[in-house]
């Protein structure tokens, strides 16, 4: 059988080398820069600016980002702190992240149920497309999967009445969910609303009239404010994203698109789901809500998912797009309950249990295979080409402290964050993104038939495509 505690650490093995593979085989996804570039920003000032404006909007003066929630930066900025910025560290940033998520659930599983269940749910994990799809993308999902796993991991602990203090723990686990990314705030803060008002109906039979259970509630307001404050001080609302607020807004006074969008998303949303239900045919009968954790696990993972749809949904026709294989990672977080729903009712004694575990292994690892092999098959295109690269190594061999770089013509503002962050000494250089009236030393024309004023000699050209010139 495959849930055979030897072929288990093989398939965790496989998962983990489908990640360590992603390194060559993705570039990491066009929203990255942003984490990195705040990141980038709290290192130095201890602040979340963006150099060129806000993004998604025209403004080009510094502003504070809008978009963006903390907590994933604030661990780039771990990194960025001890080495400067490059593509390669931030896919060790995000390899690392995956492998502290498989431990953690690692440990909550085996800490909740047994040894067995921790291995059988981290091999289902570590071999899950989506997320091996997530580390080579070098997104922020893996830190919303810790949250939330270590969320449920002090719900359950408090509801088999271990100790009430784990719903102070639960609080502030939540808390960080709500700083983990823009769209997951607003699901917490509909999934908070939810379960507080389910057990507030059920307070006597859940034993949750102690103080710890407010005072749990009261440490994800507590949590989640810090980044609401700060929002009202710099922008005058509490929304986490002036972009997203703008899709809800944008989705109630268009209802028909909202339900156009959500429409379009069915086939994958239920098709993700129902393969995982599916697998778990065999023992059908023998699943049920005997406790509290099944009912939390089946709760959560019904209002992850259908506010994931729902949101997903408004967001992604505000900004034009009818369907996008991105957005099949907003259904991540409601497969973590909907997985630990089932295992918690695994019986390893019995043969239909073990075989459905078999039946979602298979699928995951075929997942995960064909996650890996298609990246390689049809790589990625870079966000910064060898163009650009090359315009950046011709500039970094001669440039000194206090330079001035000029781009003409201009790029756009979120493209010029890659180029930025890949200059040395970048923080006595100045750069200017078009013509400006100062006099700089060093020039990058993007266009084959423009050639600079005189006063400047050419330094290196790049096909036809880019040439850089310096001052005499």
């Amino acid at each position: 059988m495959v849930t055979h505690k030897k072929v288990l650490f093989v398939f965790i093995g496989c998962g983990i080398l489908f990640r360590i593979l992603t390194i060559w085989s993705y570039d990491f996804e066009h929203g990255v820069i942003f984490y990195v570039t705040m990141a980038d920003s709290f290192v130095h000032d201890l602040r979340f600016t963006m150099p060129h404006g806000r993004i998604f909007s025209a403004e080009m003066q510094p502003a504070p980002s809008h978009h963006y929630e903390p907590l994933y930066p604030l661990y780039l900025a771990l990194w960025l702190f001890f080495r400067p910025y490059s593509p390669l560290l931030v896919h060790c940033a995000s390899l690392v992240l995956s492998l502290a998520f498989l431990i953690v659930l690692y440990c909550i599983l085996k800490d909740l149920y047994s040894h067995e269940i921790g291995l059988i749910g981290t091999a289902v994990f570590a071999l899950h497309g989506i997320l091996i799809d997530i580390t080579g993308k070098c997104l922020s999902e893996h830190s919303i999967g810790i949250v939330l796993i270590m969320t449920l991991w002090a719900a359950v602990k408090a509801l088999r009445g271990r100790d009430d203090y784990y719903w102070v723990l639960a609080g502030f686990w939540a808390g960080l969910g709500y700083l983990s990314k823009a769209k997951a705030g607003t699901i917490w803060l509909i999934l908070l609303i939810m379960v507080l008002s389910g057990f507030l109906m059920l307070r006597r039979k859940l034993r949750i009239s102690s103080p710890h259970f407010l005072a749990g509630v009261l440490i994800f307001i507590v949590v989640s404010g810090t980044w609401m404050v700060r929002n009202y001080i710099c922008f005058g609302t509490t929304s986490p994203s002036v972009h997203n607020s703008q899709a809800y807004a944008h989705a109630v006074t268009h209802p028909e698109l909202w339900l156009w969008g959500i429409v379009g998303y069915s086939p994958v949303f239920l098709a993700l789901v129902l393969v995982h239900c599916l697998c778990f045919g065999p023992v059908w009968r023998d699943i049920s809500v005997r406790t509290a954790e099944h009912a939390l696990y089946l709760f959560c993972f019904l209002v992850l998912w259908g506010s994931s749809w729902i949101i997903t949904g408004a967001v992604w026709t505000y900004e034009g797009f009818f369907f996008d294989m991105n957005a099949t990672r907003y259904i991540l977080p409601a497969l973590i309950p909907l997985v630990l729903f089932f295992l918690a009712q695994y019986r390893p004694d019995a043969r239909n249990w073990r075989q459905a575990c078999d039946y979602l292994l298979f699928v995951v690892f075929l997942s995960g295979l064909l996650i890996i092999v298609w990246s390689f098959v049809f790589p990625q295109k870079e966000h910064i080409s060898s163009k650009d690269i090359r315009a950046v190594e011709l500039v970094n061999s001669r440039i000194t402290p206090g330079d001035c770089i000029m781009i003409d013509p201009p790029i756009h503002k979120n493209h010029l964050l890659y180029y930025e962050l890949r200059f040395k000494d970048r923080d006595s250089i100045s750069i200017y993104n078009g013509k400006t009236g100062k006099k700089c030393r060093f020039l990058v024309c993007y266009s084959s038939d423009k050639e600079p004023e005189t006063g400047f000699s050419l330094i290196g050209r790049y096909f036809d495509r880019v040439s850089v010139w310096r001052s005499d």
